[in-house]
């Protein structure tokens, strides 16, 4: 028998929240919210350098509430997981040898789609430039195929959200909002950007198209293990709960602690150190969303961070691990940051190492910085702005800014976000290459 758990009788609050704002300061985390879950009951929530109604961006955490969204039209018979996407996605086309009457909604929701389209997923999550005419267009011609097994993308929740709008007549977010959100009573997560990183066309739809407080969250997280329950009344069918949280497709991977070994709809499962695990997490610049439970021990937590580092995952693990009466929680969490930390640490000169090849590899040129100034087009990934400001470059994409780094002759680096991974620019006559693509000066 699994004894009671309290989280007051296996560490001390004092020096749980001062080991949290220690770890914050250490990864330059300025606010994070905690919530901690057992037998239907919040026994910890506190908010660090923000208030309980601050609202963090929850990436890709809300797959799990499109995918239940999906289950419950399909509980109504409004929307058949099972069927020919030709038949609940009809506008989808896809190149050959990828034929949609062999796919289905199910496969969207547990990434086998058997394809994969980067400037879709370029102009959903990242430039906002695109409208449903173009993604569809886009999707026709630029898909490539791909191995038909677990491959976690965004595109997949994408077009399952658009097959959701076509089965229940209204949009993707007035759905959401009937079905999963006011259910549940969460009155304060929305699709209204929070975060400077999102923009409204950037949100991600049904991929991770929302902004939530801890409080919201920790009812998401409420009705989740208690498989639809809530406050004593029932909110979502019990076989539905139990559908989405099944395994559908079997995987071998590891996340940090965690050995992943399915994922169902919208949730992955894990194996830790004997427990099960349910969760999503969700990443982006400016945030990270951890949400995740313990079924067999009927414990859970979410954590939200407004910056993009896995310190929430840690969070959580050490909240587990001193629930669970572990004598070394607080020697693992210590030893994971200072993993962290290290990892932050070396961005700079992972950067400065990228420069440095593309400076090795590029010869010089007499061009004034002044003429590369324009703009430039490809129709799979957009408009490509130039811009000369103060005696440097700018560049922008749809809704995304960032500075044109000159490296050396014609090549150029841009990091669209802080501590992302930066692209090369290389620029030739009256074109520039970029990400694999070449656009034409207009």
């Amino acid at each position: 028998m699994i004894a009671a758990l309290v989280l007051s009788a296996t560490v001390n609050l004092t020096q749980f929240d001062a080991r949290i704002e220690q770890a914050m300061r250490d990864m330059h985390t300025p606010a994070l919210a905690v919530a901690v879950v057992q037998n239907d009951k919040v026994i910890y929530q506190r908010s660090f350098g923000a208030t309980p109604e601050q609202r963090f961006y929850l990436a890709s955490v809300p797959k799990s509430m499109t995918a239940l969204t999906a289950r419950l039209l399909a509980q109504d018979k409004k929307l058949d997981l099972d069927a020919p996407l030709t038949t609940t996605l009809p506008q989808l086309k896809l190149p050959p040898p990828l034929d949609p009457s062999r796919m289905s909604v199910r496969d969207l929701l547990t990434h086998r789609l058997g394809f994969e389209n980067d400037p879709v997923t370029w102009r959903a999550s990242y430039s906002g430039d695109w409208s449903d005419e173009q993604m569809f267009a886009l999707l026709e011609k630029y898909t490539t195929v791909t191995e038909r097994k677990f491959s976690y993308d965004n595109l997949g929740y994408l077009l399952a959200s658009y097959a959701v709008e076509r089965a229940s007549g209204e949009s993707w977010s007035s759905t959401l909002n009937a079905r999963v959100l006011a259910p549940v009573g969460m009155t304060h997560t929305s699709n209204e950007p929070c975060v400077p990183t999102k923009s409204p066309r950037t949100m991600n739809r049904g991929s991770g198209g929302l902004c939530s407080t801890i409080g919201d969250m920790t009812r998401w997280l409420r009705v989740n293990l208690s498989d639809g329950m809530l406050d004593g009344k029932r909110v979502f069918p019990l076989a539905a709960m139990r559908e989405v949280h099944a395994p559908q497709i079997s995987l071998n991977r590891k996340f940090g602690r965690l050995n992943r070994y399915a994922y169902g709809l919208g949730w992955y499962l894990a194996d830790h150190e004997g427990d099960v695990v349910v969760h999503h997490f969700g990443s982006y610049a400016k945030a990270w969303a951890h949400v995740s439970w313990m079924p067999d021990r009927n414990i859970g937590v979410v954590v939200l961070a407004n910056e993009m580092n896995p310190l929430p995952d840690s969070v959580a693990l050490l909240a587990y691990d001193s629930l669970l009466g572990r004598e070394d929680a607080a020697a693992r969490f210590d030893k994971e940051v200072a993993s962290l930390r290290e990892q932050l640490a070396k961005i700079p000169s992972q950067v400065e190492k990228f420069a440095t090849k593309i400076r090795d590899e590029s010869k010089d040129s007499d061009r004034a910085l002044t003429s590369y100034a324009g703009t430039y087009a490809d129709e799979a990934l957009g408009t490509f702005v130039v811009r000369e400001e103060n005696g440097s470059l700018q560049a922008t994409i749809g809704d995304r800014s960032a500075p044109l780094v000159h490296v050396r002759g014609d090549a150029f680096y841009v990091q669209w976000f802080p501590n992302d991974s930066p692209d090369r620019v290389t620029f030739a006559g009256d074109s520039l290459t970029w990400s694999d693509r070449t656009l034409t000066r207009r």
